[in-house]
């Protein structure tokens, strides 16, 4: 389990997906399962028989950490909303970048943005 802002992410025992909770409200927010992006990365002939659990979970440097138990690690961006897009019309080179819309930094929801 790790938490950034008033985003909980954690892992179940002996499971590959990942759950995002609201730290307040405890509202569940986002579901990711890694097995497909740790599947892709491993060349096996059958698809479907590679067990995959989550071993180890952080954030650092506005990233996802996850160690799964045959020793991959995955780094995953976060963003602050599930549809933020890297692509918008406002996001020109030299123009202004806003980090944070509040104060404080702690109260964005880091969403995982796996595609």
């Amino acid at each position: 389990m790790t938490w950034s802002g008033v985003g909980v992410w954690l892992s179940v025992r002996l499971s590959s997906t990942l759950q995002l909770y609201h730290a307040q409200t405890f509202e569940h927010l986002q579901d990711v399962d890694i097995q497909p992006y740790v599947e892709k990365m491993i060349v096996t002939e059958k698809k479907g028989l590679y067990f995959v659990h989550i071993s180890a979970l952080t954030i650092a440097c506005r990233r996802l950490w996850i160690g799964t138990g045959n020793g991959i690690i995955i780094s995953v961006p976060l963003a602050d909303s599930i549809m933020s897009s890297s692509t918008s019309a406002s996001t020109k080179p030299g123009s202004v970048v806003r980090v944070s819309d509040q104060a404080s930094s702690s109260n964005y929801i880091p969403y995982c943005s796996m595609n």
